[in-house]
């Protein structure tokens, strides 16, 4: 990702493109004079004076927000506040190439060959980037300054994953003459362009998420080393039956509607095998809450039990009920199955 220098070094980028642009079309020799190359306000050029040259300005009247990029990560926080991820700031840049001339045609020679190079080279490459930003000697006549270049080499742009693309953007007599408006300046020929995208991310120290999850189910002893424990993973089966111990249904003596204390009961579903078999009875209306062990019978499909005849400990009502068992190659008990009624 770019940092906050690479807006700077968009437009630096930008800058050296129609610089190394109109000096490989030996536009100056066209001209018959040199052709200054900036990066400034417009309202800040005076072509005017006996050192006066013809000119090219960069200059960038507006950053706004990519729309395809705005939303797709946001900023993300702990419950204490804490930052846990530093989302990208996705950018267009909207840039106006300004010609000035100070003899007849000079203007529209130099923005003819502007908009020519632009429209050959619609994507910046990595390596124009770091030329750019990089130069063995850097320019110091009226372009940006060595220390400007010392500080836009750390701005990372060749870096980011998005490759920086050039647009043409056409602006309506109505927009242009707003926006020339607000800077105050002289209209002169110009052509308007959007440069995408630009991703700034921020570089505060964000908080880890979550630890990961490191074991899977109970940890038992290792079939080649009896000193190591390992995870049982995770279990994996051909059908769509859960895994999990689960009630379907509940059969009680002599095709009965309600169950009677001292009555034998049986438990239907699946995976109801294991040891330790619990019947855990609740009366949501009082509440009461009880449990009955051991099973009198117990298999995959089935498990009994007798319930005990203690009226003070069960009193009348709608109870709902659940099987706690330790299933086979596990040492701890499954909290419970699904609640079932009767």
């Amino acid at each position: 990702m770019s940092n906050a220098l690479a807006i700077a070094g968009v437009t630096a980028a930008l800058r050296d493109l129609l610089d190394s642009g109109l000096i490989d079309h030996e536009v100056t020799d066209a001209m018959g004079q040199g052709v200054s190359v900036t990066a400034v306000a417009p309202d800040t050029i005076r072509i005017e004076g006996a050192e006066a040259r013809p000119q090219l300005n960069v200059f960038l009247h507006q950053a706004t927000p990519n729309a395809a990029l705005r939303n797709r990560d946001l900023p993300s926080r702990d419950r204490n506040g804490r930052r846990l991820s530093n989302p990208p700031l996705a950018l267009d840049l909207h840039y106006l190439v300004t010609a000035y001339g100070i003899s007849d045609l000079q203007a529209e020679v130099l923005l003819g060959y502007a908009m020519q190079l632009l429209h050959e080279t619609p994507m910046l490459s990595r390596d124009a980037i770091r030329t750019s930003l990089n130069p063995p000697s850097p320019p110091v006549d009226g372009g940006l300054l060595p220390t400007v270049y010392e500080a836009l080499r750390a701005s990372d742009l060749a870096e980011q994953y998005e490759q920086i693309k050039i647009t043409p953007a056409p602006m309506n007599t109505e927009e242009m003459s707003k926006l020339w408006s607000a800077i105050q300046a002289h209209y002169r020929p110009t052509a308007a362009y959007q440069v995408s995208v630009v991703l700034i991310e921020s570089t505060q120290p964000a908080h880890g998420a979550a630890p990961p999850v490191l074991t899977r189910g109970p940890r038992i002893a290792s079939l080649t080393d009896p000193n190591v424990d390992v995870e049982t993973g995770v279990v994996v089966r051909p059908d769509l039956m859960p895994s999990f111990p689960e009630i379907e249904d509940i059969a009680l003596p002599n095709t009965q509607v309600i169950v009677h204390l001292g009555d034998a009961i049986t438990l239907t579903g699946h995976h109801l095998d294991g040891s330790n078999h619990t019947l855990l009875f609740n009366l949501p209306r009082l509440p009461i809450e009880q449990a009955v062990t051991p099973a009198s019978s117990a298999t995959a499909n089935a498990v009994s039990f007798a319930l005990p005849n203690q009226p003070a400990n069960f009193p009348a009502g709608h109870y709902l009920i659940a099987l706690q068992v330790v299933r086979p190659g596990e040492t701890l008990p499954r909290v419970s199955t699904n609640s079932c009624s009767r």
